[in-house]
């Protein structure tokens, strides 16, 4: 396996002749289901009209599993969330664990939002989540500018390109109770 480990910078992508912007999103999409491990540190905003949150975010991705890592500022605590296709586990950082068979309801049970992890494990790269969406935008590179899906509105607001890649920096994602926006400070990528 090759492993591409470099820090993110900002880039915007060279635009593809005319004409070949679905070619380029066929493209990133069989490149997208080729990357089967992949870490990422950023972070993370959630709001609704009445309470905000932010934290640093640290997410580490493998074909069968995942852990994330929620860092609150200023020692306001936090969490981690490890998970596989059966169960979802959360330990805080005064150790109570907690446990769901997805990551949506187990977040929606411990705070009271349904941040979409399920769907964000897609949308951090740049693709949908399998199933149905309803409506997607490309930009004049090939790559998602747009995407509704499961009942989200998800916005790229920009790229970079990671060696080979080209993966998203900015996701803001938002549904009519809940705001989410990611900042994606730097990617490790591995590839089959």
């Amino acid at each position: 396996m090759l492993v591409l480990a470099v820090s993110a910078c900002a880039y915007t992508p060279e635009i593809p002749p005319a004409g070949n912007v679905e070619v380029a999103w066929q493209q990133h999409q069989k490149q997208m289901s080729d990357l089967t491990s992949w870490k990422m540190t950023g972070r993370i905003a959630v709001s609704n009209e009445t309470d905000s949150w932010h934290a640093t975010l640290q997410w580490i991705q493998h074909p069968q599993e995942y852990t994330i890592n929620i860092i609150a500022p200023f020692g306001q605590g936090g969490a981690r969330v490890e998970g596989n296709n059966n169960v979802v586990t959360m330990r805080s950082d005064e150790g109570k664990v907690t446990q769901a068979s997805t990551a949506e309801e187990l977040m929606q049970r411990q705070t009271g939002w349904r941040v979409p992890l399920e769907g964000m494990k897609y949308w951090a790269r740049g693709v949908p989540a399998p199933g149905v969406f309803k409506n997607s935008v490309l930009d004049n590179t090939g790559h998602l500018a747009e995407l509704s899906q499961s009942d989200w509105q998800i916005d790229f607001r920009s790229h970079q390109r990671i060696n080979n890649f080209i993966l998203p920096e900015k996701v803001f994602m938002t549904t009519t109770d809940l705001k989410v926006k990611i900042v994606i400070d730097e990617w490790e990528v591995t590839t089959r």
